[in-house]
């Protein structure tokens, strides 16, 4: 009977916390959308209506600094009452698992509650990390693409604000998209094209990017041929980008090779050997 509860349960929160990483992956929250929408920050105002859930979801072991962070390059609003609210549930969860444990001796209740803790703790801070990773990767995968067309735009005389601006929306990619965010700032007057593509650079922290904008804004400031620059680091950028192809593709060739011994080669020693040692045994 326990475990069936216990399995329920870990059913129920589970496609809790699914529903609210749908969402979170589209970049908006669920409101009314069905039965149990905002669950866990409902269960936070329960028990903490008056504390900040920001203190309470630091305290709770999440990471405040890569969720800021992770949030800023998925473009979605930090919501510190859901964080907190998984945690808490995810942490009840295990305690009422392990004190089942304890008195019926339930190895799968135990299992149970371990399972809820982590789907609903480290593994929505591990699914969302993993999103902004492959952002930022897309976003070093889209630069060459992006570099080429600007420098084609610098080259035939188009200044470098409207360059960008027009090679953003010539190319649809990751790149494009920052940066025509914060150009639109620029056109307020609220900053300038350097400090805009600086707010980019450092909100991504991607190797590649960040060497080309601090290129770009040292030579412009020094009166140097944007154009040349932007051709240099565009080699740069593609031989940087091959390297890392190369090195994963010997990553991925060791990773193949532990099954092909596992599989294949150990079973063929094995058939090869089976004789011989019966032939040992027979004399």
């Amino acid at each position: 009977m326990w475990i069936a509860i216990s399995a329920g349960a870990s059913m129920f929160l589970f496609v809790l916390a699914a529903f609210g990483g749908a969402s979170r992956k589209m970049g908006r929250q669920t409101s009314e959308e069905w039965l149990f929408s905002n669950f866990f920050e409902k269960i936070y105002d329960a028990f903490f209506s008056q504390s900040d859930p920001k203190k309470k979801t630091a305290k709770l072991g999440m990471s405040y600094d890569k969720y800021i962070r992770n949030c800023r390059i998925l473009r979605i609003e930090p919501n510190w009452k859901r964080e907190a609210g998984m945690r808490m549930v995810g942490i009840a969860s295990f305690l009422l698992s392990l004190l089942l444990f304890i008195l019926l001796k339930n190895v799968a209740a135990a299992l149970m509650g371990i399972a809820i803790f982590f789907c609903l703790g480290p593994y929505q801070e591990q699914q969302l990390g993993k999103q902004a990773k492959m952002r930022r990767q897309k976003l070093a995968e889209d630069l060459p693409r992006f570099i080429d067309l600007f420098a084609t735009a610098v080259e035939i005389g188009v200044p470098v604000e409207s360059a960008i601006k027009t090679t953003a929306q010539d190319i649809p990619c990751v790149v494009s998209e920052e940066l025509l965010l914060v150009m639109a700032e620029t056109e307020l007057g609220a900053k300038s094209w350097q400090r805009a593509l600086e707010e980019v650079a450092l909100k991504y922290d991607v190797g590649v990017f960040s060497d080309f904008v601090l290129a770009l804004i040292a030579g412009y400031e020094k009166g140097i041929s944007i154009s040349e620059i932007v051709v240099r680091k565009s080699a740069e950028i593609k031989q940087s980008n091959l390297l890392e192809a190369k090195e994963r593709a010997a990553k991925l060739s060791n990773t193949i090779l532990l099954p092909v011994m596992i599989f294949k080669i150990i079973p063929l020693l094995a058939i090869m050997l089976i004789p011989i040692m019966l032939q040992i045994s027979s004399m």
